[in-house]
């Protein structure tokens, strides 16, 4: 038995005010899952808590959007565990302790 197959689009785009609220916009207008949105640049990017999020060119500003399934727990968690994997899977490119 083959594991099903997974389709996912990304969208680029030079600037927009905040890769989380445009693709929430998107969810709500019926965007499929494994939709990913990519800015070079955020006007009103946000972080936790509504703080202010720093966006200057040449950092990763990247939403997803992916629908929870019945059954699924622990979703709080997600956004922890993906950035867990992607430091792991950058980690063979950047030395320890980070870029200088």
């Amino acid at each position: 038995m083959s594991a099903p197959q997974t389709t996912w689009t990304l969208r680029a785009v030079p600037e927009l005010a905040s890769t989380n609220e445009t693709m929430l916009e998107q969810a709500v207008l019926g965007a499929a899952d494994n939709s990913w949105l990519r800015a070079d640049r955020q006007t009103a990017g946000r972080g936790r808590r509504g703080r202010v999020w720093e966006s200057p060119a040449g950092n990763l500003l990247l939403s997803g959007l992916i629908r929870a399934r019945p059954g699924e727990g622990m979703l709080a968690q997600l956004s922890f565990v993906a950035a867990l994997a992607v430091r792991e899977a950058l980690g063979q490119w950047v030395p320890a302790g980070g870029c200088s």
